[in-house]
């Protein structure tokens, strides 16, 4: 059984019980992250519980439709698609028209999120629902994330690492035999789908792996055994300089962290 699964999941039933609610809305693009927050919501709400949100837009893997689709209907629950084609253009002619002399420009990976955020806000409030954030400790850290991201009501995942979803989607492919194939996500790199081909490990020039290791490094200076242990090891690979650009990447991002919902501490 996957550890951080076993840390984090009695956290999440904890906080839901403790904050009464009875269903859970969350935004699913088919990626890893959002597809362990959908398994993860269900197995805590009931997939009758939960209202999984798709808003596919031009740049959407079209695999992704059919693949979500079919694991809520799996997973008991069914598959609310909200298409933003038509709309995000409509809303950058309007933006550029009326603020021209104001602003650059409306930024179109910016507008998606936002439109995102704001329809899982509407759809959230008709059911007097949790909005849950699947944003995780590594994006949180590095500041891989639109602001509009922070949209939700908690961060189940705030407290993990990137590296540790991919344990817990391990986990529930062996908990659950052919719910999905394990093969879907190691066939697509991690990818935002805000542009074309924007590869998130090719924009941030390091694997999630490497990112992690790093992050693990930065974030336990405090513990001096432990750290010089991990810098040695990073020094014979010729990583200090990578282990910097981290480092600035936590202390630049710091206050945006402080605009996100409530994180859930998992850890031990």
């Amino acid at each position: 059984m996957s550890d951080s699964y076993e840390r984090m999941i009695p956290v999440f039933k904890s906080y839901v019980k403790e904050k009464k609610h009875s269903h859970c809305v969350i935004g699913v693009s088919g990626g890893v992250d959002s597809t362990v927050g959908l398994l993860v919501s269900c197995e805590v709400f009931g997939g009758k519980n939960v209202t999984p949100v798709f808003m596919p837009y031009k740049y959407t893997n079209p695999a992704r439709k059919p693949f979500l689709a079919d694991l809520c209907r799996k997973l008991g629950t069914t598959l609310l698609t909200m298409p933003l084609n038509g709309l995000i253009e409509e809303y950058t002619r309007f933006i550029n028209q009326t603020f021209y002399n104001i602003i650059y420009g409306a930024n179109e990976r910016e507008l998606q999120t936002e439109i995102r955020a704001m329809t899982l806000n509407k759809v959230r409030r008709s059911k007097f629902a949790l909005l849950f954030s699947t944003l995780n400790k590594t994006e949180l850290m590095i500041g891989n994330f639109h602001n509009a991201e922070l949209t939700g009501d908690v961060l189940p995942f705030g407290d993990m690492y990137k590296t540790e979803m991919y344990g817990i989607l391990k986990h529930y492919s062996k908990l659950e035999p052919g719910s999905f194939d394990l093969g879907y996500f190691e066939d697509n790199n991690p990818d935002s789908e805000l542009d074309i081909d924007m590869c998130d490990e090719k924009l941030l020039g390091m694997t999630y792996k490497e990112i992690d290791e790093l992050l693990s490094c930065a974030l336990e200076a405090f513990k001096p055994s432990v750290a010089l242990e991990k810098i040695e090891k990073l020094k014979e690979r010729g990583m200090m300089d990578a282990l910097k650009t981290v480092d600035e990447k936590i202390k630049m991002n710091s206050i945006r962290r402080k605009m996100a919902p409530p994180i859930l501490g998992v850890t031990r």
